[in-house]
């Protein structure tokens, strides 16, 4: 009988997983996983930190949830907590401060999306950028890098 993890073959008192003639150790650091694709071969994955494999065989982080692997589990952060992926929590690095949770709809540095940051004198609002009294800054996206935005607004107020 083969270990569980080990391999998927034994061929001369080795076992064998994919291409790895030597098998895999059948312990979490090296684990020898089916293949991803009916056409694929089995592989040695670390299950305590390869993202694809985070925990279990192809079991992958999602980005929007967490920026990494780690003891199999997926983490976002030095706070290590896992983001929900939903608007109010998504994982974001950030060029200031650390990789964390942040709330894509109000955070200035990460208006609609990860690292798309508010100009200056704007704030987030539904994950769009407007201007003090509700202006949005349409033109650019999100109101990073152009003026376009207080030209749109101030045409859309009569100003």
């Amino acid at each position: 009988d083969l270990e569980l993890g080990t391999g998927t073959t034994c061929r001369g008192g080795s076992c064998i997983c994919g291409d790895n003639t030597l098998g895999c150790l059948g312990v979490r650091d090296n684990w020898c996983c089916p293949p991803r694709t009916p056409s694929g071969t089995e592989y040695c994955a670390n299950l305590e930190i390869d993202p694809d494999d985070c925990g279990a065989c192809d079991e992958r982080c999602d980005p929007a949830r967490s920026d990494r692997c780690e003891a199999g589990t997926c983490r976002c952060g030095l706070s290590r907590e896992s983001c929900t992926g939903e608007r109010d929590s998504v994982c974001c690095e950030s060029l200031f401060a650390d990789v964390g949770c942040v709330n894509i709809d109000t955070d200035n540095d990460h208006c609609g999306r990860c690292q798309n940051r508010c100009p200056l004198g704007r704030r987030c609002e539904e994950g769009v950028c407007v201007m003090p009294g509700g202006g949005v800054d349409a033109g650019t996206d999100a109101g990073a890098g152009s003026d376009a935005g207080e030209d749109a607004a101030a045409d859309a107020s009569g100003v």
